[in-house]
């Protein structure tokens, strides 16, 4: 049986430490916080989802797309903005925590020197951290972005 998100979480910060996390809020949008250990959680399980999906088909629809890819990679910003609030400890708790999830978000994805994501969504802007210059190596998602790649070049 899977663990949840919630769980893989608690399994590497104490109690203390996660009361603390439920407690520094973050700004997601103009009308809305959550808490880090929530994004640290939905981090991982979106990092997750997206390498489950690697192997199924675009027919199947319960895969993700570009645009879950971005949703993703803003969820990371907001891990990074919380953990950037946090003292020392524990910034690096919560960094730890993250950086399990980024290295396997590292293991199914590479290096985009054409920063495909800049032109899905223009908002991003140049100069935005590693994780907005990675895309899928397969699966529906990198399928997707080629399929816009070569719409770009037609």
């Amino acid at each position: 049986m899977e663990i949840t998100p919630q769980e893989w979480l608690d399994g590497l910060v104490g109690a203390s430490e996660k009361a603390e996390l439920r407690q520094a809020r973050v700004q997601v949008s103009d009308s809305r916080e959550l808490d880090l250990y929530t994004l640290i959680a939905g981090w991982y399980q979106h990092v997750r989802k997206m390498r489950a999906d690697l192997p199924l088909p675009d027919e199947d629809r319960s895969v993700w797309g570009v645009h879950d890819l971005l949703a993703a990679l803003s969820l990371r910003d907001f891990v990074e903005r919380g953990t950037g609030q946090l003292e020392a400890g524990l910034a690096e708790t919560a960094g730890r925590a993250t950086g399990i999830a980024d290295e396997e978000f590292l293991a199914y994805t590479e290096k985009d020197d054409s920063r495909i994501m800049e032109i899905v969504d223009d908002s991003i802007t140049v100069g935005s951290e590693w994780w907005w210059e990675r895309v899928p190596v397969s699966g529906p998602i990198r399928r997707e972005i080629d399929a816009i790649r070569g719409r770009l070049t037609e």
